[in-house]
């Protein structure tokens, strides 16, 4: 099941955009090459719309270089990292809860909306999910 207006990748290359097939969700999605394993048979693919990872076959089949215009809007996953969040009162945060917070959110996914108030952006978080790492 190859997409059919795109060329194979036949030499991958760690960083190089293609769009890769997603079994989850059965299409084609904007994809960027993070590692080639050994030998060059399978790749580490990052879905940058969605912010998942998969192992793929470097196959026609799987993995596509990508056209020009698929690459001109932005990535809609983004990776992040949070910082200088202040306590909503007060100044600093207990140790308790540095604690607490690092348990719960240290190398996880999050999706949030970013909202902009005062020319201050604050994020939103919705869920959460387990590092793909």
């Amino acid at each position: 099941m190859s997409h059919p207006f795109c060329d194979p990748v036949t030499n991958p290359v760690e960083g190089q955009a293609c769009i890769a097939y997603n079994q989850k969700n059965n299409s084609w999605n904007r994809a960027q090459i993070v590692k080639v394993e050994p030998g060059q048979t399978k790749s580490r693919i990052h879905y940058v719309d969605f912010g998942s990872y998969a192992s793929l076959p470097n196959t026609m089949d799987n993995i596509r270089k990508k056209e020009k215009d698929l690459s001109d809007p932005p990535f809609y996953a983004t990776k992040v990292t949070l910082a200088k969040g202040i306590p909503f009162h007060g100044t600093t945060w207990e140790a308790d809860v540095n604690m607490g917070y690092a348990a719960w959110a240290l190398n996880k996914i999050f999706y949030m909306d970013v909202v902009e108030n005062n020319d201050v952006m604050s994020g939103c978080f919705k869920k959460h999910h387990q590092s793909p790492f």
